[in-house]
């Protein structure tokens, strides 16, 4: 069985990598030059962190975390409201997970784990989608020769171009905006940065993150209603927007605000995204699926993108390789989708409830607001140790069946 997999991420990999072991031919086209080396952190948990540890990767990924041990809300003068230490418990319970990676790190580490058994395409990405009854035929952008296939996973993230090839009446409704934008880019590390991520709220609506690593550089992100004038952003070229938000974040009391917008306006990997979720009734059509936040992106409010991306791939592999007939290797693909999504669907519809309230709850847009959300972390924050060991296991992990995977070769 042939399989292309669109985007060299996280999710795309990941079921590479299982898909390879269970005897697949795969192919990765990936739109970048090479493999992405920058990005923001990700958070790694529950089901996630067992299926890397299956794949052998978890001591690569282990040693490429960032180092962060928690979270600070702070005032206008940087003293500490509330604290949310890193959370070894499994239980979801903190805003820091015991496994704190940056994307282009765990990007690079899944890239390692798939170079030898997939193939990898570089620098191109699909241009057209034609399904038959024996396969899927792929054309490419940059004038590679179009190509068959049996099976095709769109895995190229919340904008995917390769969803809107296999079915153009997904992208009417599929994308949930929850009216909030958050700009990421680095600022150089300040002596004073520590090993904790801060974050600001202020009113208006807005919110500044902090997240220094041991690489020495400190993530940023200015996150704000999508209100007034951020109504029309994804319009704007990049420059354009550093200004927006520069204007937009001028007022903002925090000590910290200056350092932050003048690194903004140098920062050479700024980019902007919709806080948004992919909600669908169908992960598939015909040979095409849909996997991660292609297909069932969480939203980065919940921090479960790679949590969620990571078991599926494991889950769609697995149910390719129960789908094959042993005595002439043909596989019963629809079988296999089905079974994908009637396994993971509801646990995904349960990663993307939100809770009451967000995500502008964390978005006051007067003082009181704010004043009232801090009183409410520090309250949350001062309880969580109390509740931990009255919780079985979090409420948003996946026990994933095993399946029979045939042995690495020594």
């Amino acid at each position: 069985m042939s399989i292309l997999v669109a985007g060299g991420g996280i999710g795309g990999p990941a079921f590479a990598y299982w898909a390879s072991r269970a005897g697949f031919k795969v192919t990765i086209v990936e739109r970048a030059p090479s493999i992405r080396t920058s990005g923001q952190n990700v958070d790694v948990r529950g089901s996630a962190l067992w299926t890397l540890k299956q794949m052998g990767v978890y001591k690569a990924i282990e040693k490429a975390t960032t180092g962060e041990e928690g979270l600070y809300f702070v005032d206008e003068q940087n003293r500490k409201r509330a604290a949310f230490p890193v959370d070894r418990s499994g239980k979801g319970l903190s805003f820091t997970a015991e496994v704190e990676i940056l994307r282009g790190a765990m990007s690079n580490v899944l890239y390692e784990a798939t170079r030898e058994s997939c193939m990898w395409i570089f620098g191109d990405y699909i241009s057209s989608v034609e399904q038959n009854g024996d396969g899927v035929r792929v054309g490419f952008a940059k004038g590679r020769q179009s190509e068959r296939y049996d099976l095709l996973v769109a895995a190229d993230g919340l904008y995917s171009k390769t969803r809107s090839l296999i079915n153009p009446a997904w992208e009417e409704s599929c994308i949930r905006s929850l009216d909030v934008l958050t700009s990421w880019f680095s600022i150089p590390i300040d002596k004073n940065d520590g090993t904790w991520a801060r974050g600001y709220n202020a009113p208006k609506g807005r919110s500044v993150l902090l997240r220094p690593d041991k690489s020495g550089v400190c993530r940023a992100s200015l996150t704000t209603r999508t209100t007034g004038a951020f109504r029309d952003a994804q319009k704007l070229s990049n420059q354009e927007l550093k200004e927006l938000f520069r204007d937009q974040f001028a007022d903002v009391r925090w000590v910290e605000i200056g350092r932050v917008l003048d690194g903004m306006m140098t920062a050479d990997d700024f980019y902007v995204q919709d806080v948004a979720q992919i909600k669908l009734d169908s992960w598939s059509r015909g040979r095409c699926v849909l996997l991660g936040d292609a297909g069932y992106c969480p939203s980065p409010i919940t921090g479960l993108g790679t949590s969620s991306a990571v078991p599926g791939a494991y889950i769609l592999a697995g149910e390719l390789l129960q789908a094959r007939n042993p005595t002439d290797d043909s596989v019963d693909y629809q079988k296999a989708l089905n079974e994908y999504e009637r396994k993971f669907r509801p646990f995904m519809q349960e990663t993307q409830k939100l809770p009451p309230g967000a995500p502008n709850i964390a978005l006051p847009l007067t003082s009181y607001g704010v004043m009232t959300f801090r009183i409410v972390v520090a309250i949350v924050a001062r309880i969580v140790p109390y509740i931990i060991p009255f919780l079985s296991g979090s409420t948003r992990d996946y026990k994933l069946d095993p399946y029979a995977w045939p042995s690495l070769p020594e």
